[in-house]
């Protein structure tokens, strides 16, 4: 894909296929900063005129969670971790 076709949008389907994978927050932010640093320096060489990663709003932890479902505990879980609590 040539590096000028890319758009925000674009860039906030990689970012989503990332979350998707179930990466943690800190290898999801190293990806994301070597995408980055990839479109400052193409940037830097006049190969884009703008960098699209400046209209994604990006957050580690905002990211994983917008993808993110919610497991509660049973009561027997809850029951297990109070008893666990006062074991010590």
């Amino acid at each position: 894909m040539a590096i000028a076709s890319i758009t925000p949008a674009r860039c906030e389907q990689f970012l989503a296929a990332l979350v998707a994978r179930g990466i943690t927050p800190a290898t999801l932010k190293h990806h994301w900063s070597v995408l980055r640093r990839v479109f400052v320096y193409a940037l830097r060489h006049k190969a884009i005129a703008l960098n699209p990663i400046d209209g994604v709003d990006f957050s580690a932890n905002s990211a994983m969670r917008r993808n993110r479902r919610h497991h509660p505990l049973t009561a027997e879980q809850v029951a297990a971790v109070a008893a666990s609590v006062g074991a010590r």
